[in-house]
């Protein structure tokens, strides 16, 4: 039982950090969209300067041409078709750019805020289900803390958690006792050594788990530590 609990505690923190890993990602998303929107709409003003630079250009260049018809001016007709090739092309690649940014800028200006909206979603239902993990360990209490090397005659003591009360130095500390022994276990005294409190388990039958709570006047922040006594055997 114990392993299970602190198994689901870590689980928890797994997920803590997957929850601050996407609050990243969502600052990141945030702060990224608008630079992203501003950038591709200065080339989008770019390429619009450029369509009508071009444009200007090529009137430029027709002026340059002799005011005499095309017909009386030898190879005028051909030099006409060529500025008008010349320019026709640059038109084209500068509008396919255009039209390229364009379709960019409308697909990020429109995918913004359901991908935003996304996000905080998976954000918040990751909260969600932290806070019921944490809660299904600890309740309103601390997390859950394994303990070591607390044992007598195949009694053990392996984890607890304690649940703190506003404006008082009251607190109560579950602790897991488990019986490693092949005898069912009638009765042991669970004891924190720090307060010498103490509280007497029953009956647990060989290789199970029970909870004992003990209330304990504390100041301190620190850890408790436990000892068992008085153990007794259903023979």
């Amino acid at each position: 039982m114990s392993n299970e609990l602190i198994g689901i505690l870590h689980q928890a923190d797994v997920i803590s950090y997957l929850l601050f890993a996407v609050f990243i990602l969502f600052l990141i998303i945030i702060v990224l969209l608008p630079i992203i929107l501003w950038g591709l709409n200065k080339k989008i003003k770019k390429y619009k300067q450029e369509d009508g630079n071009i444009k200007e250009m090529y009137l430029k260049k027709l002026q340059e041409l002799p005011l005499e018809l095309d017909t009386e001016v030898e190879g005028q007709v051909e030099k006409r078709k060529e500025i008008e090739n010349e320019f026709k092309l640059k038109l084209e690649k500068n509008s396919n750019k255009l039209g390229k940014y364009e379709k960019i800028y409308s697909k990020v200006d429109n995918y913004s805020i359901p991908v935003v909206c996304i996000v905080l979603l998976i954000m918040l239902s990751i909260n969600v289900f932290s806070n019921l993990y944490y809660n299904t360990v600890t309740g309103d209490s601390s997390v859950i803390r394994p303990v070591e090397n607390v044992t007598s005659q195949d009694i053990s003591i392996t984890a607890y958690y304690e649940i703190d009360y506003s404006r008082t130095n009251q607190k109560t500390l579950t602790v897991i006792v488990k019986n490693n022994s092949k005898n069912v276990l009638e009765s042991a005294d669970v004891i924190e050594s720090n307060t010498n409190s103490s509280e007497t388990i029953n009956y647990i039958e060989p290789g199970q788990e029970k909870f004992v709570s003990i209330d304990v006047y504390s100041d301190k922040n620190d850890e408790f530590s436990f000892t068992i006594d008085n153990i007794k055997f259903i023979q």
